[in-house]
């Protein structure tokens, strides 16, 4: 089992709403993981390799490969750009397609998306 000294922040969550919580969002989307729980993660429909690519390409890359997917498919993105933790987020958030998991293992990104529309 992973522990995080963010657990330690969850009775302060229930007592005082998520707002406690949103400095700390990043850290929690970007916990890290061993391989062994990659490995473990669900399969997605598709997967895209965009190891060694710099913004804005893997962002570029996933909403192409959306585009030909249909709703309610999954998308997982492997990533080695840090920036790319903040760019699916706010991709998410403004497109309405759902960040189910945010990863990061031995320096790679996984992503797990879904299309929404």
């Amino acid at each position: 089992m992973i522990r995080s000294p963010l657990l330690g922040l969850l009775p302060a969550l229930l007592d005082n709403g998520w707002q406690i919580l949103r400095p700390y969002l990043h850290e929690i989307l970007t916990l890290r993981l061993p391989d062994s729980c990659i490995q473990a993660l669900p399969q997605a429909d598709l997967e895209l390799d965009v190891r060694g690519l710099n913004c804005p390409m893997p962002l570029l890359k996933a909403k192409r490969a959306l585009n030909g997917m249909r709703i309610g498919q999954t998308l997982r993105v492997l990533a080695t750009d840090p920036g790319s933790v903040r760019d699916f987020e706010l991709f998410s958030a403004q497109s309405g397609h759902s960040l189910l998991e945010s990863h990061l293992a031995e320096g790679t990104y996984s992503y797990l998306l879904k299309k929404a529309r």
